[in-house]
């Protein structure tokens, strides 16, 4: 159950963070173009942080412990989203975005490795399509609470008028 709550919650922080990333920027006086660079940083970010949390969760050190840090990963995401609210320098910006693309990259490609130590390999499949349901739970009410709080945001809309 709590593996199931933090999945949801995950899936309402992701898209969302990465939809209001280019305004953050912009409304803290940035460039479009720098703005909407932080985007790339996440992605190649992302792209590493699947590669070495993929490496590093094999090691027979690592896994007996991967839900431990697949928790601390998700932790550190939740941690991200809600200091890049503070931050208006670019480089502060670009190093929590940075950081949100290494610990996500991880967390996306062991979300299956992970299920499958929580409940076995000969039930991953339900586990799986579980999870993938409530990610489109997450994916479905994540966009509408993070625009009705963009608008009410010192940094949002509101502040233009």
């Amino acid at each position: 159950m709590t593996f199931a709550l933090a999945v949801v919650f995950y899936t309402v922080t992701y898209i969302s963070t990465q939809m209001l990333i280019p305004d953050l920027a912009h409304s803290a006086g940035h460039s479009r173009q720098k703005a909407t660079s932080l985007m790339s940083f996440i992605g190649v970010c992302s792209m590493i942080g699947r590669i070495s949390t993929g490496v590093l969760y094999d090691r027979s050190v690592i896994r007996p412990h991967r839900a431990k840090l697949y928790n601390a990963a998700m932790t550190i995401i939740a941690s991200a989203c809600l200091t890049l609210t503070f931050v208006r320098s670019y480089a502060g910006l670009a190093v929590i975005c940075a950081l949100f693309g290494v610990v996500n990259g991880g967390v996306i490609s062991q979300r299956a490795v992970v299920s499958s130590d929580f409940v076995g390999v000969h039930r991953l499949g339900s586990v799986f399509s579980l999870t993938v349901f409530l990610q489109g739970a997450g994916l479905f009410i994540g966009p509408s609470i993070a625009g009705k709080r963009y608008a009410h945001c010192p940094w949002g809309p509101a502040r233009d008028r």
